[in-house]
């Protein structure tokens, strides 16, 4: 009867929704129902309980959808004063995490993930006044460089002035000892 009752639904274009209570350990063992109506149904929904360290939560998965694409992961089905909710899978080291156990892995996880913003911002800082510290002294090098070539330019400079004056030094005491003066052209004697 239910065979028809589905089939003679399909032909009339109604959408039919069958329930069904099930033997949970059986449903569990065989993943099926005890009606062989699961050919004929379109999308098959299923709702179970999950228990975990002490705590019954509610799963929900598409078994199939025919025709169309849905997720094969099981969600938890909240029921709440705000209603009904369906939050997204939470997996944890290959198993499917629910209700408190759920709620404690995302509260560590947002605890580490505060604890690495705080110590990234913390390196950032330090980075900062490092590269301050490095731009202070190439600062000071530019200067003491600067500094540096000044100074050799007025070396130069002094030198080249010294060496100048030297020379107009030695020529001024030749005239003043009376020494020759050298006439272009002509060579000097040896003595």
């Amino acid at each position: 009867m239910a065979e028809r009752l589905i089939d003679w639904t399909k032909c009339e274009g109604i959408t039919l929704l069958c329930t069904s209570l099930l033997d949970e350990m059986s449903s569990q063992a065989e993943g099926g129902s005890s009606l062989p109506i699961s050919t004929l149904a379109d999308t098959w929904i299923h709702l179970n309980y999950l228990v975990q360290a002490g705590e019954r939560n509610r799963g929900l998965a598409i078994i199939k959808s025919r025709g169309t694409a849905h997720s094969n992961q099981v969600r938890e089905l909240i029921l709440s004063d705000a209603g009904v909710t369906l939050t997204d899978t939470y997996t944890a080291g290959g198993e499917v995490l629910m209700g408190t156990m759920r709620w404690e892995k995302e509260r560590a996880e947002r605890a580490a993930t505060e604890v690495t913003d705080v110590a990234g911002k913390l390196k950032r800082v330090r980075l900062d006044a490092e590269e301050a510290e490095l731009l202070v002294r190439v600062k000071s090098l530019q200067v003491e460089l600067e500094a540096k070539q000044v100074e050799k330019a007025l070396l130069a400079r002094t030198t080249e002035m010294h060496k100048g004056e030297v020379s107009q030094g030695r020529a001024r005491m030749g005239e003043l000892r009376g020494a020759d003066a050298t006439i272009p052209g002509r060579k000097a004697r040896p003595l």
